[in-house]
This record gives C-alpha cells, structure tokens and sequence, in this order.
C-alpha cells in the first residue's frame, strides 16, 4: 500500500500539496504537545545548529545515499522553518510559489510540484556542496527577517527586502532538491519525525506563550458568536493575541508585557498578511459600562504609544474624537472593542468578556 508521500510524487501537484498541509498541520499539534513554540530569534538559533548537523551528515554520508540520521536532519530543518511559518500563518500549500520579487530568486521553488527536481534545480550551485551552500544561503535569508521582525536590526530600507513567506519556501525548495539529490524522501523523513517527536517529547517542555497561540486569542474566537461575526469575521483567520492580562498589575505593566510582541506584529503585518492583534482585558469595573471601558481603552493606548520607539503623533486629539486613529511603530491600526456591553444582536458583541482588536488598515477591516 503506498504512503500518502508516495502516492503524492506519483499523482502530482494537488496531493502533493496536501501532503505538505498535512504535515503542516501535524508540526502544530506535535509543537503545542511538546510545550508551544520558541521566540522566532531563538527559532533561528536552532536553524543554525540543524544545519551544521546536516552539513555533518553530508560529509559523513560521502555519497551512499541518504541514512537515517541524514534523513533526520533534512527533517529537522523542514520542521523548525514550519515551526516559523506557523508563527506568522504562513500557509505553506496555498497554491502560490512564496516570491515577491524582492527575494533574490527566480520565483520558482527548485521543485516541479510533486516533490522532484524542476527547472529551479538548475541553479548557479552545482552538486551536493553547491546545493548545501544555497541552503546555508536560504538561511541567511530567513534570519535577516526574523532579526527585523523580532530582533534588534532594522534595515536601512525595505526596498527589495524579503518576505518571511518568501524566504522560507524558497529554503523549503532548496531543501527538497538537496534532499532528493542525497536520496532523501523529505516527506517520508518529515513524517517519522513528527510522529517519533509526538510521542516521545510529550510534554517535555513547560506549555510557553507564543502570539499565534495565545490563550486570549482562544477566548477571542470563543467568544464570538459567528453567526454575529459574519463575513468579515470569518475571513480574519490570522492573528495574533496578547499575552494574558494580569488584573493585579498596572496597566502600564500589562502594556510592558504586550510591547514586543505587538512590536513584532507591527513589523510583519502588512508584509505576511496578519489581520490583527487582540488584546483582553481583564474583568474589572473599568469595564462595567461604556464610559468606563471607554476610559480604559484611552489608558490602555495611551500607554501603548508612549512606548513605542519613536514619538507617536496619536495622540493630539481625544481617542473619542470621531476620525481619530491610532498608529503604532508607523503602522495604522483600527480599532475594535468586543464586549458583552452592546447587545446581542450588535456585531462586536461577546459572550464572555472584552477584547479589543487592532487590525492593520492594510488588512481591510473597518471600525
């Protein structure tokens, strides 16, 4: 009976691209098993040390073919570059090649879509060594985005500066032509891994905050009712939520605790397509009545601003000043407040509890 990877390289690019969804998915479930994921820098951190034990493997396997320990790393290195996409809701099988132009690559992915060498595979690095040192360059690739987006670097300009979705499906296809050219089957080796890591790490690290996966970003969908949602509801299916709001804390310590991930999303957004960054808010009386939330809400942004990294021109009239916006490391961001103040019948009414949404004005939504 043939594998689902197997039948993928002999029916094509549709079931080859489920095959990559599938496996997707399951380094989602298998990562929040084993503890959640790492900051995107520690990410790069380990996508580093996976490539040197494949350049390792490489040199050990003197060409025989590829082991079960070259294998593995190949699997490694697909695994923790999807940990990334998975972070910033890349969809890695979503029917487009991941180029923008701005990526330093021919638009292509090195492969022909059901997993075998294309065109791409012609590129300026010849033989295994060549095909390593694309890799290590794809790298570089993604550790120049990620130290953008949650690093200390920022680029002199963006022009021509990569996408994350970019860069990591062109290492994604440098890395299935690299492995196929070391008799590796990339997807069989991804697949005992995911299933091996299930099994054998549950649990092994203590659960850890990640913006994708937040637990008031559960509480957000949950406590939406979708019939109330409606089509623009529905489509917002990439964000990111704060971490969870202590109630025994000030509220400028709370915006000191969101700081670097809405740092980090304000950074990305426009660029990988996120739709927003939800922030609950804790249950008080600040938030019994319109007036009050009101109030909170001008405190809670007040303090978002005041800690941006440059001077932020929000605030030089009253946050209830009708046309007023709010705009964070130069990103706009409207603002909607879910609250089971409005009535049932009103669109950001909420089950349980008040969220406020920051939507980037590039991702269309509307306050």
């Amino acid at each position: 009976m043939q594998t689902l990877a197997e039948a993928s390289r002999s029916s094509g690019e549709p079931l080859a691209k489920a095959v990559q969804a599938n496996l997707q998915a399951r380094v989602h479930a298998m990562v929040q098993n084993i503890g959640g994921y790492w900051r995107p820098v520690n990410a790069v951190a380990r996508l580093l040390e996976e490539l040197a034990e494949l350049g390792q493997e490489l040199r050990s396997a003197g060409g025989d073919g590829g082991g079960e320990e070259l294998s593995g790393e190949f699997a490694d290195l697909w695994i923790i570059t999807t940990c990334l996409a998975n972070q910033f809701k890349v969809m890695l099988a979503d029917g487009t090649d991941g180029t923008d132009g701005t990526d330093g690559t021919d638009g292509t992915d090195g492969t022909d879509g059901t997993g075998n060498p294309g065109p791409a595979a012609e590129r300026p690095a010849e033989g295994e060594a060549g095909g390593f040192v694309r890799l290590v360059e794809d790298a570089g690739r993604i550790a120049r985005v990620v130290n953008y987006y949650d690093g200390p670097k920022n680029p002199r300009s963006l022009d021509g500066f990569p996408t994350l979705t970019a860069a990591i499906k062109t290492f994604h296809g440098a890395l299935r032509v690299l492995a196929v050219s070391s008799g590796v089957d990339l997807d069989a080796a991804v697949d005992a891994k995911v299933t091996a890591a299930g099994e054998r790490d549950r649990g092994r690290f203590a659960l850890s905050y990640d913006p994708s996966t937040a637990d008031s970003l559960r509480a957000f969908r949950a406590a939406l009712d979708r019939a109330q949602r409606g089509p623009s509801g529905d489509r917002k299916t990439r964000l990111w939520g704060a971490p969870t709001w202590d109630g025994h804390l000030t509220v400028e310590h709370n915006v000191d605790r969101i700081i670097p991930f809405l740092t980090c999303f304000a950074k990305a957004a426009e660029r990988e397509n996120l739709d927003g960054f939800v922030i609950r808010l804790h249950d008080s009386p600040e938030t019994d009545d319109l007036p009050a939330l009101s109030r909170r809400l001008s405190r809670v942004l007040t303090c978002l601003a005041a800690r941006g990294p440059r001077p932020n021109g929000s605030f030089p009239a009253e946050v209830r000043t009708p046309g007023w916006q709010f705009s964070f490391r130069g990103t706009r961001l409207l603002i909607s407040v879910f609250s089971p103040l409005y009535p049932a019948p009103h669109g950001r009414h909420s089950r349980q509890g008040t969220f406020v949404l920051l939507e980037p004005v590039t991702s269309g939504g509307s306050t």
